[in-house]
């Protein structure tokens, strides 16, 4: 479901922890890292709306709000808006992540 503002706080009532894995990995069109990170603080300032308790945050290794790289300057703004938003979070920062890598 995308995100938009004004909506996820009301689908975010009694949330105690929000764990949020979204993110986009190639971007394409309209989905870029931009607007992952824009995604993103809407859905982190929705829980703060909310109630919301903690947010568990899956991030990456070495994610940098001044990175040269997209991917990771991008996972660095959206925990920069985590720290930013008075909730109590925790940030995992796997190297990686994969589906049915091993089959």
């Amino acid at each position: 479901m995308p995100v938009r503002p004004g909506q996820p706080a009301a689908l975010l009532a009694g949330v105690d922890t929000l764990y949020n894995t979204y993110w986009v990995r190639f971007p394409r069109g309209e989905t870029t890292f931009e607007s992952a990170v824009a995604a993103s603080a809407t859905l982190i300032t929705a829980a703060v709306e909310a109630g919301v308790r903690r947010i568990v945050h899956v991030s990456i290794t070495h994610a940098d709000p001044d990175s040269p790289y997209g991917y990771f300057r991008g996972k660095g703004l959206v925990e920069e808006h985590l720290r930013e938003s008075g909730i109590s979070y925790a940030v995992v920062r796997p190297a990686i992540l994969s589906l049915d890598t091993w089959r």
